[in-house]
């Protein structure tokens, strides 16, 4: 069955009601984030703290023209794969984009997406609590069952190993082998194994997996990422909670992140607006954006959510030019950021 074209009342019950379960998900890890937000509130600059001034040999990077607005209302997640195409998850669809910004694809979803990527000939697509893989031709080949029922699947990295789910009901990453079968649960507490376990006050967990064949996870609640083995055992792990440029402040960041081909990372933290460039071993190399450049006038809505487009959780994608790639969730846009130094570009204006 090609899914691009298939609807059916059947299906419009089933999305309505995953819909409200949905909201009621993210309501509850919303509510939760207050609370905990307030108790972690020492960790946050204080009145009349400047948190935008950013030195500016630490800016590295400039805007690319070329930006483009998605076509979906609400944008939940994106991925960029291997030949520069990005899959803009969102609604009930994903749709799939040229890096100039022309729609080439549309994959329509039986439910509300909550996480995508993309591997070379297959797309993975997180539906609240199970995952659906799609030829890239829009076929459903396989759906898999939930993990549990409390699920909210908010992350997929995809390896010759196996695929990696980042499980925010859980708080875990579930490592499963290419046929779907479990074979580990990453991130949970473990004292002997010295893992103090995720703290994640809202749905914001990412796992990325690393040309090393180790797993990257943002632990936002300690303000850090750490590094696993796809058995579960806790390599190394950098981040500090600071509102200092080089650090992560507020009650849970970073939000977002992904690796660059040289092991570089690229995180995106909420509140305070950033996206930064640190090195393989964690050390902060450059600021791509700033609150100013990103969402005008978001200091005077620090710790407010939009009434019609949530919290503005930005998202990150590099891709393997070295292009970084910002989904503006409160404009529902794509752009494009390049290092200064750097004259390949795959976008110019």
């Amino acid at each position: 069955m090609n899914n691009r074209t298939s609807k059916s009342g059947g299906w419009g019950i089933l999305t309505v009601a995953a819909a409200v379960v949905l909201v009621a998900v993210f309501a509850g890890i919303a509510a939760r984030e207050f609370f905990v937000q307030r108790s972690l509130s020492e960790r946050s600059p204080g009145p009349g703290t400047d948190m935008t001034g950013i030195p500016e040999e630490l800016l590295a990077f400039e805007e690319l023209q070329g930006s483009f607005r998605v076509g979906h209302r609400n944008v939940v997640d994106f991925s960029v794969d291997s030949c520069g195409r990005i899959h803009v998850a969102g609604d009930r669809s994903v749709r799939i984009y040229e890096n100039n910004g022309a729609l080439s694809d549309e994959i329509f979803l039986p439910g509300v997406p909550t996480a995508v990527t993309a591997s070379e000939d297959k797309l993975y697509v997180a539906l609240k609590n199970h995952l659906a893989i799609y030829s890239r031709e829009g076929e459903l080949l396989e759906r898999w069952e939930p993990p549990s029922e409390n699920s909210l699947i908010t992350s997929i990295a995809v390896h010759e190993g196996g695929v990696f789910l980042a499980d925010a009901g859980s708080r875990t990453v579930r490592h499963y082998d290419n046929d779907g079968h479990s074979l580990a649960q990453i991130g949970a507490r473990d004292a002997e194994r010295g893992v103090p376990g995720i703290v994640l006050p809202g749905p914001y967990f990412v796992v990325v997996m690393g040309w090393d064949g180790l797993l990257r996870v943002n632990n936002p609640g300690r303000h850090r990422i750490e590094v696993y083995s796809p058995e579960g055992e806790l390599e190394r792990y950098w981040g500090k909670p600071s509102s200092a440029i080089e650090g992560f402040c507020g009650c849970c960041n970073p939000v977002d992140f992904d690796l660059l081909p040289d092991g570089r990372y690229v995180t995106a933290e909420k509140g305070l607006i950033r996206v930064k460039m640190y090195d393989a071993d964690g050390h902060l190399e450059s600021v791509v954006a700033g609150p100013d450049d990103l969402a005008p006038g978001s200091l005077q809505l620090l710790g407010q959510r939009s009434p019609d487009r949530g919290p503005a959780n930005f998202k990150v994608a590099a891709g393997n030019d070295g292009l970084i790639h910002v989904l503006d969730t409160r404009e529902n846009r794509v752009r494009f950021f390049r290092e200064k130094d750097n004259e390949q570009s795959g976008q110019e204006g």
